[in-house]
């Protein structure tokens, strides 16, 4: 389901927002061993707080901070997410990106 086919719909809008919440906790849980346990940690609490822009700037934030090397999947997803959030993306992660 995409947000015009949600956002009129109250019950609609909560699962579209779930579903997001859901797909970013994925995210971030994809990252367990390369990311530390205090980044988990506020990105899983921006993503409670259904801050999910933020919680996906944090992801793009950690992972260029730290080096961190990302799959071509990972990257796509967090492009995606972001572009639905309205978050931008860095430039620089597109460098993290391993083949």
């Amino acid at each position: 389901m995409d947000w015009d086919e949600a956002k009129s719909d109250p019950a609609k809008k909560l699962a579209y927002y779930a579903a997001r919440q859901a797909e970013i906790l994925d995210l971030a849980t994809s990252f367990e061993t390369r990311l530390n346990p205090d980044q988990l940690r506020d990105i899983r609490d921006y993503v409670s707080h259904n801050e999910l822009g933020m919680a996906l700037h944090l992801i793009d934030h950690f992972l260029c901070e730290d080096d961190v090397t990302i799959s071509v999947d990972e990257y796509d997803g967090i492009v995606r997410l972001s572009n639905i959030c309205g978050e931008p993306v860095t430039d620089y992660l597109k460098t993290l990106v391993s083949p």
